[in-house]
């Protein structure tokens, strides 16, 4: 990853193409990886990064040069990732994994979290992939998908119960 400077934001809110692409290229790896585990699709994925960038560079006359630019870009995607869930209304029937799919896929640590977290519904999901993974207070969580603290703890709480109930029973399979 490129090193993000103030050199770096000067440019973008100057609306340097150049710094544009070093920015794209530098970020978007991270930000596509978070989308696609948050959306579960890639396609819908990309288009979120789509979108994510360009409000950046749309908006990034107003950055701070001191800003923490991939915690604002995250910030970005995240939003619409759970802008998208909500109009979306993804059914929780799309989400639920198979047991067959725990006992014949092996049991790599990052399959396993993935086939756990594509176990939840969408708006779960995010929760707990920005607590877990991305280190997001639950008091952000909550502003993030306009509910209380304790929403964001109690979602986490009882997906976290979920999962070892899932491991449980994946461990006595075999």
């Amino acid at each position: 990853m490129i090193n993000i400077d103030e050199r770096l934001i000067k440019k973008l809110k100057a609306g340097d193409k150049a710094a544009q692409e070093v920015c794209y290229i530098s970020l978007s790896p991270t930000i596509y990886t978070t989308l696609v585990k948050i959306c579960r699709d890639r396609e819908i994925a990309n288009d979120l990064l789509h979108d994510t960038f360009i409000q950046l560079f749309d908006t990034a006359i107003t950055l701070d040069s001191n800003i923490n630019l991939i915690a604002w870009v995250k910030k970005i995607a995240i939003n619409k990732a759970f802008n998208y869930i909500k109009r979306s209304k993804l059914s929780v029937l799309e989400f639920q994994p198979r047991l067959d799919d725990y006992l014949t896929e092996g049991r790599n640590d990052s399959d396993m979290l993935d086939r756990l977290l594509a176990s939840l519904p969408a708006e779960q999901r995010v929760v707990v992939w920005l607590f877990i993974v991305e280190g997001y207070s639950h008091a952000k969580i909550g502003h993030f998908v306009q509910k209380s603290e304790s929403y964001s703890k109690s979602v986490l709480s009882r997906c976290l119960n979920k999962f070892r109930c899932q491991i449980g029973d994946v461990n006595e399979s075999y």
